[in-house]
Parts: C-alpha cells; structure tokens; sequence
C-alpha cells in the first residue's frame, strides 16, 4: 500500500513538471510568434492593426506612421537570400531583421506626442494592403494629419534613416523635456537670445544629475550660435553624423554623439 502511495506521488510529480513546462513553452512561443497563429512579436509603443481598428486609428486625427509586414518582419530581399543555394550561416546573419529596426525607432518616437506608430501584418489586413497598393515588405507609410493620401517612405529599412524622416516631419523628441519650449523660443527670438540662454542656465541648475549633463549640451550649443552664428548648429551635426557613421568611437561614446546629435537636430538651422 505504503509502494502504491509513492508510485502515485511519483507519477503526479511528473505530470505537474510536464505540465508546467509545456505551459512554458507556449508562454514563450506566444512571446515570440504573437499567439498560436504566428505573426510579429509585440513591440512597446507600436500599436498593432487590423482590418477592423486600422480606420480607428489612421482617421486623418493624428499623424501616424505604419509599418506593413508580412508576419515574419524580414524584407523581400532577405526572403530572397534566405533561399538562394549555396547562403551560409554569415549570410543568414547579417540579414536585416525588420523588427528589431521598428523597435529601436519605437524607443526614440513611442512616446512622441506627435506621432502615432502602427503596424498592419499583410495577413490580417488584405483589403487594406490592397487599397493602398502594398505589394512588399516591409512598407512605411506616413499618414499624416488632416491629409487624405499617405506618404510612402523609399528611404533605407533602417531605424537612423527611418528616425530622421520622422523627426523632418514631426520634429525629433526633445532629450530634456524641461528644456523644449526655451528652445523654441531662442530659435523664433534671435534678438532675446541672450536673456533666454539665462532663463535656459536657470532650468539646467534645477535639473538632475543625469539630465544636467545633457543640459549643459544644451547651454553650450545656444553659446556658439550666439557666437558663430545658425550654421554651428549644421557644421557641427555633420561632425558628429560622420563620426557615428564610422563607428570608430567608443561605444560608450558613440552613445553620447547620439543624444547630442539629436540635441542638435531641435536647433536645426531651418527652424532657427
């Protein structure tokens, strides 16, 4: 009896292991595939559509970009690549997964109070891609307020290539929010600039540590363009865009050019 006891403690044991693991494994097969029927994985700040909420969204309201994919969030010509004879393991690599693309521009633009990011998998959403002409993947296409037709992106599937569209049509996310609006007015008012790179001084005492370094960015760009005048803003974007481009920093480094080139972006000489 006491054998029989044991044998069924046992043989439950099990169970309950198989059981939890099997619940695991779906867990993370949902994570990763969007559910039991596939499709792309979640991404924070992208608001997933479908033939149903698409008009809810993208009803003239709002400026939103959307992003077309096919589920598996590779290009065309990834696709393509993937099944030609002879691809090794190095090429499979350096494919560009789409995905991780979207979800570095969604850490930048997500929480933009001016623009809205939407993605539409093609399987869920034919009429829509048919409307519109959707016949690749992935396609970006710009809705933007108040107008009737979108804008559709040719630029590179790449989220610095993406991310400066978006910030040539919405305006880039300010890096320190306490900062935003003395920066709009030291670009409309060139005659008060001074007395505003004092009210900017002011500001940066009061902020945070982490935030008061990339204030003083901020104080040290107003400084040289009431020195040298609207084109330190370009020259110096340049400088910088070339560097990041190289890589040659430190990564640590390359990091910080990042937040300063999108400091810089906000005092883009054509706003100035």
């Amino acid at each position: 009896m006491k054998r029989n006891a044991t044998t069924i403690a046992t043989v439950l044991l099990v169970l309950l292991v198989a059981f939890f693991q099997a619940g695991k494994a779906y867990d993370d097969y949902y994570d990763d595939y969007g559910g039991e029927g596939g499709g792309p994985k979640k991404i924070v700040g992208v608001v997933d559509l479908d033939e149903i909420t698409f008009d809810k969204i993208v009803d003239g309201s709002h400026n939103v970009l959307v992003s077309f994919v096919d589920g598996d969030n590779k290009s065309n010509d990834d696709e393509e690549e993937d099944e030609e004879e002879g691809s090794t393991e190095s090429d499979e690599d350096s494919s560009t997964d789409f995905s991780t693309e979207l979800e570095t521009v969604a850490e930048k633009f997500g929480k933009h109070s001016g623009i809205i990011l939407a993605r539409v998998d093609a399987a869920d959403a034919f009429d829509i891609t048919e409307k519109l002409e959707v016949n690749s993947y992935p396609t970006l296409m710009l809705f933007q307020k108040g107008e009737k037709k979108p804008e559709k992106y040719d630029g590179e599937m790449n989220a610095d290539k993406i991310e400066a569209f978006l910030g040539s049509k919405v305006g880039f996310p300010a890096v320190v929010e306490e900062l935003e609006d003395i920066v709009k007015k030291f670009k409309a008012d060139p005659s008060s600039r001074q007395d505003i790179l004092k009210e900017a001084k002011a500001v940066v005492e009061e902020l945070d540590e982490e935030k008061k370094n990339l204030g003083e960015y901020y104080l040290k760009v107003m400084e040289k363009v009431i020195k040298k005048g609207n084109d330190h803003v370009t020259n110096e974007a340049k400088r910088l865009s070339l560097i990041i481009e190289k890589g040659s920093a430190l990564k640590e480094k390359l990091a910080e050019m990042k937040q300063r080139l999108d400091i810089l972006r906000s005092f883009h000489k054509d706003e100035l």
